[in-house]
């Protein structure tokens, strides 16, 4: 009976050749991404919290992707978040933080972040912030690093009569200590959070999201903000409206000035319901949803 040739297993990990990533490197194996190899996930903010400002969720808009390398065990030995910049209507200098649902003892090196010089921002030997116990990486600390004004001081990409700006990307590299266990690193689990004009203190992070170790918990449950520590409700106002929101795929968010509610007609309706109705309030599929007049369109 003649034996099928599969390649073997170079690198001796227990993984064919032809289905190893890594053929010649026993420490990897697989490659996967999110939300996938050609598509990015969106995340938007307003950058005046504990205030609502004008709630147009525009202030900084980041489209990430995340890259996972693991072992033959199905273990992480390395991630890398692309981010990108695709919006920032806004006045003031906006940095952003991912804190991961890992000790920071588990990192072993973090590269590729883009700090200003003097930054705000201190790291320890291994790359990720100082003072925090879970591993928070900061990919840039000033928004302007990423996308970068032209004929006016701000609203980058939130203007449909200003031409549109291409931004860079910051590739961060995370090596961990030790292989860890992909169920760990759930996306659903990281924490990205707006860093809001260069204060460190001021986080701004997806509702029901706690802050990190460096936020200032003196503001939680000032001005339009009711979030509470004792109950973990974090990052809300009275009637639910978030200061951030989160997508898998892209968003179109609202032009400039233009609170959300007035692009998205539905939108207060499914943050009063706690997001149990109107699950599809950004859809452009149904009438009486959008009003595209105010949804920047470039």
């Amino acid at each position: 009976m003649a034996v099928i040739d599969k390649g073997g297993d170079t690198d001796g990990d227990g993984v064919q050749d032809e289905q190893d990533a890594f053929p010649n490197d026993a420490s990897k194996a697989y490659i996967s991404y999110y939300p996938s190899k050609d598509t990015y996930a969106n995340i938007a903010f307003e950058d005046n919290w504990p205030k609502k400002g004008d709630l147009d969720l525009n202030d900084m808009v980041v489209k990430y992707r995340y890259t996972f390398i693991s072992n033959a065990k199905n273990q992480a030995v390395s991630m890398t978040g692309d981010y990108a910049v695709t919006a920032a209507g806004a006045s003031f200098k906006n940095g952003f933080g991912v804190q991961l649902p890992v000790s920071a003892s588990a990192v072993q090196s973090v590269t590729g972040y883009k700090l200003s010089a003097g930054s705000y921002i201190t790291l320890a030997g291994n790359g990720v912030e100082t003072g925090q116990s879970k591993a928070v990486i900061i990919p840039f600390d000033n928004h302007d690093l990423m996308i970068h004004n032209l004929d006016y001081s701000f609203f980058v990409n939130t203007l449909n009569s200003k031409d549109k700006v291409t931004g860079e990307t910051a590739s961060v590299t995370v090596n961990f200590t030790s292989p860890i266990d992909v169920s760990t690193l759930k996306v659903s689990a990281f924490n990205p959070f707006l860093i809001s004009n260069l204060r460190r203190g001021y986080e701004i992070h997806l509702p029901g999201f706690a802050p990190t170790d460096k936020a200032d918990s003196k503001l939680f449950g000032t001005d339009d903000d009711r979030s509470s520590v004792a109950t973990g409700k974090y990052y809300l106002s009275a009637d639910n409206q978030p200061w951030a929101i989160n997508f898998t795929e892209s968003f179109s968010y609202p032009i400039e000035t233009v609170n959300i509610n007035q692009a998205y007609l539905h939108f207060a309706d499914w943050a009063l319901s706690g997001g149990t109705s109107y699950t599809d309030w950004y859809s452009n599929g149904a009438a009486g949803y959008r009003n595209t007049g105010n949804i920047y369109s470039k």
